[in-house]
Formats: structure tokens, sequence, C-alpha cells
């Protein structure tokens, strides 16, 4: 199967809500940049000039906005979906106190290497827990483990019952989602091996 190729370069009207380059421009060279951390800076040249497909990068003034939310909600446990070479990351890395915990969940481990080093001299690379995946798969299992962990903390009878409809109602949605059929589904008893 062929690789996609990367998108031709947009212009920075097409990036974001502003409607003139000038003026974007301006911005960035008055209030981003300046206040942009240097090892974000460096990450931002660093993919710039390295990976063909850098347009998917967190833009700084995303960066710095991430990082005032983060702060202002006194944040310390975040999930980061699709990674990249890690600008959001290192944003919310920085952004987090030092006993902040993020899971990075991305399944392109080339492109998340690329800003590791960065992490690394920036000294928040204890903060996460990087995890080489696609996401759903990993949200599926920290939402069992939730449900578990719950169900047992609080010892309530048939934990076991509570998870099964949990997972069968996560089942049925996504089905939803895929414009699959529900129906036969839905009729079959609890434990049916038959596919669908």
């Amino acid at each position: 199967m062929d690789q996609p190729q990367p998108p031709s370069e947009l212009s920075s009207v097409q990036k974001n809500l502003l409607q003139s380059d000038a003026l974007h421009e301006y911005i960035l060279k008055t209030s981003v940049y300046p206040r942009e951390h240097e090892l974000l800076k460096g990450l931002r040249e660093e993919t710039n000039k390295k990976h063909p497909w850098s347009l998917m990068g967190a833009p700084p003034e995303e960066g710095l906005l991430l990082s005032m939310l983060l702060k202002f909600m006194n944040a310390k446990k975040t999930i980061e979906i699709g990674v990249f070479t890690g600008y959001s990351l290192l944003t919310t890395a920085l952004a987090l106190p030092k006993d902040g915990k993020i899971t990075a969940i991305d399944p392109d481990r080339k492109a998340y290497e690329m800003g590791l080093p960065f992490i690394q001299k920036a000294g928040v690379e204890h903060k996460i827990e990087y995890i080489e995946s696609k996401a759903l798969p990993v949200l599926d299992k920290m939402l069992d483990e939730i449900v578990l962990a719950e169900g047992v903390a609080d010892e309530v009878e048939g934990v076991g019952a509570a998870v099964a409809k949990i997972l069968w109602e996560r089942l049925v949605e996504r089905m939803k989602r895929m414009n699959l059929p529900t129906r036969k589904l839905a009729e079959r008893p609890a434990g049916s091996a038959e596919s669908t």
C-alpha cells in the first residue's frame, strides 16, 4: 500500500481563524514567539526541517493557549491522543506540576522519538508514559481498569455484571457509529459466541 503524501504548504490563513497572513505574522512575532519556551521553539524548527508532515504539528499560538488553560485548571493528569513529534506533549509537560502525569498515545514511535531529546532536555520525561498504539484499544483498557478498580474498591456486588453491561453498551455504540447492524447483536443472549 502506498504511503500517503504530505500536503502541500498551507498559508497561515488556512490554518487559523485570522483572515490575513500579515496579521497572523505580526501576532506571532510580537506575542507568541517571545513567549515560546526555547525547547518548544527548537522542537518546532526541527520538525519543520526534518519531517515531511510538519504541518500536523501544533502551532505555537495553540501551545501558549494550552499551557495557560492547563495552569488555570491546576491539571495534574492528562491524556494526549496523537503525539506526532511532541510539541503539544512538551507544552503540556512543561505546564503541569512536578508530580503531573501524561498518558501519551500514538502509533508512530519514530515521530515521537524526534521530539524526545527536547523532552529529555526539559527534564519532564518522568511525567510522560508513552504508549505506542492506536488510541481506542488503550482507552478501552483504561476504562476497563477504572471500572474494575471502582467495583472492587466499593465492594459492589455483581461487579462482573456491571462491567459486562458497560462493555456491552460500548460495543453497541461502536457498531452504531460504524453503521453496522445492531438489531441482531442486541437480540443475542449474553455470552453468545456468534459473530455478527
